[in-house]
């Protein structure tokens, strides 16, 4: 008779594991490689979009001709005969193995130089020794103890420019200057200036860069228009909102698209304006759109993309009025949303007590959900986090969390 036993939890995120399960260092070696291997897909993925743009996606993987798109094609088909087991991910570079993103970095050399602190060879066969004991855990093969060591040392040596390259493209925090003399700069400066004076209170962009200045993220606040409200007591609002379906302004921007290396997107909560029960009053929701682009990318095509983000702005504008006047109307990227602010007690508190209290947004619930059929490009809500390759919860194109959020002490 079969005996699957399962883990007990014995409480602040500890579980007690029967004494017939695998050894600990199994599930060191796969918590390990799983991120490995997705920050590869990541690394790989955007710097082949951003050398290549749209045809990133047919560069050839073995000498054979097969290529990114047919090898993922292949494997997407035959995961969709069992689409009931896990999770629909269509996005091509998920469907890359470690061996193959190595192949494809060798083969790119000169296009992924700059990213690795040794020579092509050496690089090479440390990436190598990674998937071999990636392979005997995949094909559930007896590895030791000194193999971990062997991850853990091999990804110090190669990965560190790697994990830069990615904590730099996600984090576009700095204001571009705004005296920056460019021809683009100053383009996306009058798009933000137009959009002020002719949407006031509907959306404005902030342009950023990262602290190396290799990337620039055009960032896109919508502010939620209310559409209805109902004051549910002291502890409990109620709003109706417009709301923005992010992906479907990537699949209706084709210049965008072309250049971008990724956009996500977040959302944000005023807990300051919650009091008032008006629904006329300044909304205390908010979306934010982030395209993110390799600086060279931007200089040399913003006239394209700054058309794009001119008929974004204005179809925005005239969805944004229908659904304002019909609620049960629905544009392309527009539709009408509903979100709960609940009052709650700081965890602290003791009951009974008649301490401060704060508002919990539920911002979340006006993200776009990642779908199967969405652009590569789009990445949906996702984390920027110190330590990426160690330390990420969530990944794009993946739908869901695999991990607990790192604490800032960890």
């Amino acid at each position: 008779m079969l005996n699957w036993k399962k883990a007990k939890s014995s409480g602040d995120n500890s579980y007690t594991i029967p004494n017939n399960w695998l050894f600990i260092h199994y599930y060191e070696a796969l918590v390990i490689l799983f991120r490995i291997e997705n920050a590869m897909r990541i690394f790989v993925y955007s710097v082949l979009k951003s050398e290549f743009k749209n045809d990133w996606i047919n560069q050839n993987v073995y000498d054979k001709g097969e290529t990114i798109k047919s090898i993922a094609e292949e494997r997407n088909s035959r995961d969709s005969k069992l689409g009931y087991i896990g999770y629909n991910i269509s996005c091509p570079i998920m469907h890359l193995m470690l061996s193959e993103l190595i192949y494809l970095i060798v083969q790119n050399w000169g296009v992924f130089i700059n990213y690795f602190p040794g020579e092509k060879q050496i690089m090479e066969y440390k990436l190598k020794e990674i998937a071999n004991v990636r392979n005997s855990i995949a094909h559930f093969r007896p590895i030791q103890e000194d193999d971990i060591e062997l991850i853990k040392q091999n990804s110090k040596h190669v990965l560190i420019k790697i994990d830069n390259f990615i904590s730099d493209m996600l984090t576009c925090y700095k204001t571009v200057p705004s005296n920056t003399n460019t021809e683009w700069y100053k383009k996306f400066a009058e798009l933000n200036n137009y959009t002020k004076l002719k949407f006031t209170n509907l959306c404005e962009f902030k342009i950023l860069e990262d602290k190396n200045q290799k990337w620039i993220t055009i960032q896109m606040d919508y502010r939620c228009q209310i559409l209805s409200f109902d004051d549910l007591g002291e502890d409990f609002k109620y709003y109706g909102l417009t709301n923005i379906h992010s992906s479907n302004i990537v699949n209706h921007s084709s210049r965008i698209l072309k250049s971008v290396t990724f956009i996500s997107e977040d959302t944000s909560g005023e807990a300051g304006l919650i009091s008032t029960n008006n629904k006329t009053s300044r909304t205390p929701y908010s979306k934010q759109i982030k395209f993110t682009f390799r600086r060279e990318a931007i200089e040399l095509e913003f006239k394209k993309i700054y058309y794009d983000f001119y008929k974004i702005v204005r179809q925005l504008s005239t969805e944004t009025n229908m659904v304002i006047k019909d609620h049960n109307a629905k544009g392309e990227f527009v539709h009408g949303d509903q979100v709960f602010a609940s009052q709650k007690k700081f965890a602290s508190q003791k009951k009974g007590t008649n301490d401060s209290k704060y508002w919990e947004m539920n911002d979340d619930k006006l993200l776009t959900n990642v779908q199967p059929n969405d652009p590569p490009e789009f990445w949906g809500y996702f984390d920027s986090i110190n330590n990426f390759i160690t330390n990420a919860h969530n990944y794009p194109w993946m739908g869901t969390n695999i991990s607990n959020k790192s604490r800032w002490d960890e």
